[in-house]
């Protein structure tokens, strides 16, 4: 009889190295982020704080405090190689691309890097490029919502804040439940009387601040300023007091006074 043998060559290094790679691929493709990242980057002397929840496959909460503001939960997403693709950034009506547009910022590209399991999230923010580096947290993220306030403001609260080297003083005197007078001091020169306002949760809210011919919104206007918004902390009793100026986002915070500030005259 006769008999058929095979012989079969052993694996050469080429198809082992054609394996390796594509295993390496394969892996790669199916790391994804997951939990929580955070981190934090001081730039001209301001810092800026990074958050990112990744709470599906599809959906991340997203978190920027600082000069640049933005609190925005249930953000789709879609990953494409190692990209995060928000999927709504320009879609009016989306949180993160209004967020961004009203601070002036570009949303360059989201990167996540398996390697290292980090989050880079790059902005453009006026003549500045940055690159925020989130890397994983042990903490639950949580965007804060405003809660009802179980005391107002009352009486009189100032503060100050150095930023490149020029000091800004600010003072908030409530008269009522609808009237307060404001002023700010430095680099920037305001002082109003009997300013109509409101609360609506934690914000206060200044009635009249788009109005021409008010106090405020003309003082903003001639020192190139825009009012970003007035915040209370009733937990503490300060008042937040929110501003843009040139390229800079500047938070003054108002401490209780003892005696009641005299407006400049």
């Amino acid at each position: 009889s006769v008999q058929a043998r095979i012989y079969l060559n052993p694996p050469s290094k080429t198809m082992f190295k054609a394996l390796f790679l594509l295993s390496s691929i394969l892996a790669a493709a199916m790391a994804a982020p997951s939990g929580d990242y955070s981190g934090s980057k001081t730039v001209l002397g301001e810092t800026i704080n990074a958050k990112i929840a990744i709470t599906s496959d599809s959906l991340m909460d997203l978190s920027i405090s600082g000069v640049i503001d933005l609190a925005c939960t249930d953000e789709a997403y879609t990953i494409s190689g190692a990209e995060i693709d928000l999927d709504n950034i320009d879609v009016d009506g989306d949180c993160a691309h209004d967020a961004l547009k009203e601070n002036s910022v570009t949303l360059e590209k989201t990167v996540y890097d398996a390697d290292a399991d980090t989050i880079t999230v790059s902005v453009k923010y006026s003549v500045l490029s940055i690159d925020l580096v989130l890397t994983k947290g042990s903490a639950n993220f949580v965007v804060a919502l405003p809660a009802d306030l179980t005391t107002t403001p009352s009486g009189a609260y100032s503060g100050s804040k150095t930023v490149l080297g020029q000091t800004i003083n600010t003072m908030v005197s409530v008269n009522s439940d609808t009237s307060m007078d404001l002023t700010i001091t430095g680099v920037i020169s305001l002082a109003c009387t009997d300013e109509a306002y409101h609360l609506d949760g934690k914000d206060v809210v200044v009635d009249n601040i788009n109005q021409a011919g008010d106090c405020a919104h003309d003082a903003l206007e001639e020192n190139s300023v825009t009012l970003k918004g007035v915040t209370y902390d009733d937990s503490k009793d300060e008042i937040t007091v929110s501003v843009k100026y040139s390229v800079m986002s500047i938070d003054l915070v108002l401490s209780k006074a003892s005696a009641r500030p005299a407006l400049p005259t």
